[in-house]
């Protein structure tokens, strides 16, 4: 039985050579109605209770927070959250 099954990928900078702090803080927390110290703090918990990896932690943390306020999170709003960021000259 064979399956058609979008591929899904997510692009980011995790260890901000490209801007100054996570790119997450720019739009993505802001929209999702949280600060960027709440949002964080919930990540590492999330990470250490769970023995996950810290990266997983916090993009599991962004799919359940954008779920629980209803924000989208297709490909188009990552596109349009990204024209939020700061680059590096």
């Amino acid at each position: 039985m064979s399956e058609n099954k979008p591929i899904i990928a997510f692009m980011y900078d995790f260890d901000k050579t490209l801007c100054t702090k996570d790119m997450q803080e720019y739009t993505f927390i802001p929209n999702v109605g949280t600060t960027s110290d709440e949002f964080w703090t919930k990540s590492r918990n999330l990470a250490k209770k769970e023995k996950m990896d810290a990266i997983l932690a916090y993009m599991y943390t962004m799919l359940k927070r954008a779920s629980g306020v209803d924000v989208s999170i297709h490909r188009e709003d990552f596109v349009e959250m990204g024209k939020n960021i700061r680059f590096f000259p």
